[in-house]
């Protein structure tokens, strides 16, 4: 224990440190924060190590829980955006949604807001995501030729996502803009 915190009931993984050192995020299947929809469902968590509290961020803009959780969490630098995979749906709108969509929790805001655009017919690697230090940028895996121009390897690439452009980029390219034919591990900002 530390501060008079509690110790989770349930392990915890996906620990992530802000760059500033302020907070922690973490994902856990703990029963300790009131509210949970599926006892079983792992949940994204941000421990503001200052004020000594623990939030649920995979949550709506609402703060509603949808049941389904939250995995891969990383957070930015001064700990106001996390960001996170989660088999609920968060935003609202279903259409916008691929398999295992990104978020990006505001905490400052409270706002919700997918972390990726439309994956189409691909698929989004769940194991490894990162988030820039300023929050404006996710990184994340993802095998399909729908998603890049010229992407047509068959390999797993990283691809960056900008929230304030909308647009996509590819990052397992070579300086001339060539997809590199093996896959892409650990992408990271």
């Amino acid at each position: 224990q530390n501060s008079g915190a509690e110790i989770s009931d349930k392990d915890c993984d996906h620990g992530r440190i802000s760059g500033d050192g302020s907070a922690v995020v973490f994902v856990s299947r703990t029963q300790q924060i009131p509210g949970k929809l599926d006892p079983n469902a792992q949940e994204v968590y941000v421990r503001d190590l200052g004020a000594n509290t623990t939030e649920v961020a995979s949550v709506t803009s609402s703060e509603a829980r949808t049941g389904f959780g939250g995995s891969s969490a990383s957070i930015s630098r001064t700990g106001r955006y996390v960001i996170f995979f989660s088999n609920g749906n968060l935003v609202g709108d279903p259409t916008q949604l691929g398999p295992h969509p990104i978020y990006r929790r505001d905490r400052q805001a409270g706002l919700t807001v997918l972390g990726q655009p439309n994956a189409g017919n691909g698929l989004v690697i769940e194991d490894s995501i990162g988030i820039s230090r300023d929050g404006n940028r996710s990184v994340f895996r993802y095998i399909g030729n729908d998603l890049l121009p010229g992407d047509n390897n068959g390999t797993v690439d990283a691809v960056v996502y900008d929230f304030d452009s909308g647009l996509v980029f590819a990052g397992s390219v070579t300086t001339g803009g060539v997809f590199y034919a093996g896959s892409a591990f650990g992408p990271s900002l």
